[in-house]
Formats: C-alpha cells, structure tokens, sequence
C-alpha cells in the first residue's frame, strides 16, 4: 500500500523478505567456495524463497514500480526511526528504497539462471544485499525477530551452527 510516497510492508513480510534476503547474502558468500551451479541447484529447490520473492516482484508490478538501483543511506537517526516503528506497528519503507528491494530480487533472479555469471556482479549484488538489509529493514525489526533471520539456514552451512529453516519462518510468520 502506497502512502505519502512511502509503502506499508506487513511486519510479518518484512521479516520473510529480511530473512530471504540473509539466506541470498549468506548463500552468495559460500558459493565462493564452490562451484555456481550447486548454488543454482541449492536455489531450484527452494519453494518458499521463490514464494516470497515472487511476491514481491508482483506487488511492484501491481504498484507499477520498476526495480531501479538506489544508493541507500545510512538514515543517520537509525535509533529514532526503529523506535518510531515500533510505536506505530506500521513499518513503511521509502519508494526508493522499494524499487531497490526489487531491484536487488530481479537481478539475483536474473543471476540464478545465469550457468556463468560475472564474479564481480554476484559480488556487488551480496554487498548492496548485505547494506539493505542493516540500513532499512532491520532498523523496523524486534530484536527477537532479528536473533532469528540472522540464524536462517543457507547454503553450504556449518554442520555444527543452530540455523532456522526458511520455510518455518514464512510458514509461522507470514
């Protein structure tokens, strides 16, 4: 919903769209270690990822907002504006920031299907993931909600590490 060139995001998808996000930031980081297509074979998989981003890219749609690359700043009163968020229960996010979020889930979409993609241009994506993710969603997040998106399981994982299944987290709180 659109208000005031900003958009409400249901705080439930902004914690599905958070975790995603860490899952792609995360996977992208690990596949440095191995080869691209396990990544893609990881992603084939994935059901509930594609769910969400899906979603997404289908509200801009329905919005007419195109994916377009922003450079988000840090907001300088993170504080207050977290604070401000979780007065008011209604977690909006700027139209720029928005067509950034589809931005960034259009060209990891674009990326995946890609059998060799450019090094460089994986590596930018999980750097602009990564930023997005600390400078705009997790400022509206509670810190519970946060433990749990920074455990969400990922490709290529440490065995030994407690992770959370994706699917548990859209399926409880989406």
């Amino acid at each position: 919903m659109v208000h005031n060139a900003r958009i409400l995001i249901e705080y439930k998808k902004l914690i599905g769209i958070c975790a995603c996000l860490r899952q792609m930031d995360l996977s992208i980081d690990r596949c440095r270690w191995t080869s691209w297509s396990e990544l893609q074979r990881y992603y084939e998989t994935r059901t509930e990822e594609n769910k969400v981003i899906e979603f997404f890219l289908h509200q801009s749609e329905k919005l007419g907002i195109a994916p377009v690359d922003h450079k988000i700043y840090p907001n300088v009163f993170i504080r207050q504006r977290y604070i401000l968020r979780l007065l008011r229960r209604k977690h909006f996010i700027s139209v720029q920031e928005f067509e950034t979020l589809i931005f960034l889930l259009a060209t990891f979409k674009r990326l995946i299907k890609l059998n060799d993609p450019d090094a460089s241009e994986v590596e930018l994506l999980r750097i602009k993931v990564a930023s997005f993710i600390d400078d705009v969603l997790i400022p509206g997040m509670k810190r519970n909600d946060i433990r749990i998106v920074w455990k969400i399981e990922h490709y290529l994982q440490n065995e030994n590490i407690e992770t959370v299944p994706f699917g548990k987290i859209v399926n409880e709180r989406w």
